[in-house]
């Protein structure tokens, strides 16, 4: 299949802003054989590569530092908390998500109501 994408890509003389892979994300976490299959993806891919699904900041930026991946997605850990850049340079927990508050009509629960840190925190 990324053969086949690479093909294209180089004949139309377009390529994508990125291929994404999601991980397994019920068990939020990535076993050897996935891991194994995505990097064998990761080396064919002649562009930008994305990966979500279970990552929190180590192992999101293990995966870049190794190579396994340029980018990574974090959907439900960014959803509950909008201020996760800042928590993962100052290594602070995040807020739980509960995916019955993602994406309502309801404008009382939802993303703008999980808590910030502290502006000035430093833990």
């Amino acid at each position: 299949m990324v053969d086949r994408l690479n093909q294209k890509q180089d004949k139309l003389g377009l390529k994508l802003t990125h291929l994404q892979m999601q991980t397994r994300t019920l068990s939020h976490r990535t076993d050897a054989e996935e891991t194994g299959i995505l990097r064998k993806l990761r080396k064919v891919y002649h562009g930008t590569f994305m990966m979500s699904g279970g990552f929190n900041g180590e192992i999101g930026m293990n995966a870049i530092v190794e190579g396994d991946a340029n980018l990574i997605a974090y959907g439900r850990l960014f959803i509950s908390n909008l201020d996760l850049l800042h928590r993962f340079k100052l290594g602070a927990p995040w807020n739980q998500y509960d995916v019955a508050t993602f994406y309502t009509h309801d404008h009382v629960l939802g993303s703008t109501n999980y808590p910030f840190l502290d502006e000035d925190s430093q833990l």
